[in-house]
């Protein structure tokens, strides 16, 4: 309510994103449906797990149906609770460092847990992670996927198709120098631009120029990672 409020006087300019009550899958499908027909919301967050639960988990289904039903795009967010292995380190630089971890199970929930295979007209972003793992995710579930095929008996397509599909977008951090090879490796159609405002490392106010003035990138992938791929994937 208080994001839709804010979003308000600038509705042309600003588009919220509902937060909703994981806990509770149908609590979370009604709380969806409101946000995006009474409030306007144009996508939905989710974390990357909940207590512990993966998110290909059938609990959450109901989240899933409700967000393809209505055509809006799930956003799984990096959280740093109940990340994997951060309990190992003994230090937050390391910790920090591996939170992308969770995203990254998050992601074989989606191409490779089956939720898409459920519901195959839903759209997922992946955010605050990078992107430089991708291509590593992609031959690593795939290798699996035709090695033991009868382990994935729910997977009509591959891990690889899936991630190289309209369903998938990943968010990029400015200065990634891998940017470059994975717009190569998956298409430069599944890159956004993400501020990562107001957090310590981030590099705003300079977060847009810093991928403007860079050289290793054309053009056409700066437009696409700027403008035309959030548009997609928003429904703008």
């Amino acid at each position: 309510d208080w994001l839709a409020e804010y979003c308000r006087p600038y509705e042309s300019r600003l588009k919220g994103i509902a937060m909703i009550p994981m806990q509770d899958p149908q609590a979370a499908r009604a709380e969806i449906r409101r946000a995006v027909e009474h409030l306007g919301m144009v996508g939905v967050q989710v974390l990357t797990n909940f207590s512990g639960k993966l998110l290909h988990e059938p609990d959450f289904d109901p989240i899933w149906k409700e967000a393809e039903g209505l055509g809006v795009p799930v956003c799984a967010h990096i959280i740093s609770t109940n990340s994997a292995a951060v309990d190992r380190f003994d230090r937050y630089i390391f910790k920090h460092a591996f939170y992308a971890l969770d995203t990254m199970l998050a992601a074989n929930s989606f191409v490779a847990g089956g939720i898409l295979e459920r519901f195959p007209k839903l759209k997922v972003a992946f955010m605050e992670a990078g992107a430089g793992w991708v291509p590593w995710l992609l031959d690593r579930l795939n290798e699996h996927f035709e090695l033991l095929p009868d382990q994935m008996p729910w997977q009509r397509r591959s891990p690889e198709q899936w991630i190289k599909s309209d369903n998938c977008f990943f968010a990029i951090e400015p200065e990634e120098r891998t940017i470059p090879f994975v717009a190569q490796m998956i298409g430069e159609e599944r890159l956004l631009y993400a501020s990562d405002y107001s957090h310590w490392d981030c590099m705003c106010p300079d977060s847009v120029k810093a991928i403007f003035e860079r050289s290793d990138i054309s053009d056409k992938l700066k437009k696409k990672i700027l403008c035309d791929n959030a548009a997609r994937l928003f429904n703008l």
